[in-house]
């Protein structure tokens, strides 16, 4: 019998901040790495690298379409910053501060060692620990009217709560985007389809995304403004979706 994947605090710290981060980290400790040096350390064989570059192309884009009236941009489950810290290379963003959020205290030490190496980023980066999953407060105080984005951040609960969204509101946002899996997307009852759902229930992702939003858009709390419907996946059995809501005052 398949052994069933559990995902929780627990086992998410487990698999990112005890192993992979930690790994990651122990190997540039002495270094000085750029965010390359550290993404082809994850990504090692070149087509998952350009991949991935062409998954943060899609996702910068809305970023910066969506960030324009704002001082400040926010990434919750920021992990070591890959996403991130790509956002401080584009010019039109050259002004505005970030702040970088993650329960993993090994990413955010490796996204230290990232940007610890390079000057351009140190009067702009806010690191800090937020476990923004269970609604509980930073050190760091988010600024009111930030952008918020995140990515690959929500799918590690299968059931998931509203607590996630109850914490981002509480920042008033000018704008929520979420390059997330959502399983709600995948409705036909095709070959594709089926692989994926079965992908999301076999490694006990998330299934309630949308609908947790859904609920909120439907109490006039939030409004979605924009859905676009697996656009595009390093993995291709988890695809992410682009989610963009505002909050209704």
């Amino acid at each position: 019998m398949k052994k069933k994947l559990i995902k929780n605090k627990k086992e998410v710290l487990r698999e990112f901040n005890k192993e992979k981060y930690f790994n990651a980290y122990r190997f540039f400790r002495y270094k000085k790495p750029d965010l390359k040096d550290v993404d082809r350390f994850f990504y090692k064989r070149k087509r998952d690298f350009l991949a991935l570059q062409k998954e943060k192309k899609i996702m910068i884009n809305e970023i910066k379409k969506f960030s324009k009236n704002t001082k400040s941009i926010t990434e919750l489950g920021c992990g070591y910053g890959s996403r991130g810290l790509e956002l401080l290379k584009f010019e039109k963003l050259k002004n505005k501060k970030f702040f970088l959020l993650d329960m993993a205290v090994n990413g955010i030490k490796l996204a230290k060692l990232i940007v610890e190496s390079s000057k351009k980023y140190v009067s702009k980066i806010n690191l800090g620990i937020c476990d923004f999953y269970n609604n509980k407060k930073n050190k760091i105080k988010i600024p009111k009217k930030s952008m918020i984005f995140t990515s690959y951040a929500l799918h590690y609960k299968r059931k998931l709560s509203d607590k996630f969204l109850r914490f981002i509101l509480k920042r008033n946002p000018t704008y929520v985007v979420h390059f997330e899996p959502v399983y709600e997307h995948f409705t036909k009852d095709s070959k594709s389809h089926n692989n994926i759902k079965n992908y999301f229930i076999e490694n006990n992702y998330s299934l309630n995304l949308l609908t947790i939003l859904k609920s909120y858009e439907k109490m006039k709390k939030i409004k979605i403004i924009l859905e676009k419907k697996h656009v595009f996946g390093i993995n291709k059995l988890l695809p992410l979706s682009i989610i963009v809501w505002k909050k209704i005052s």
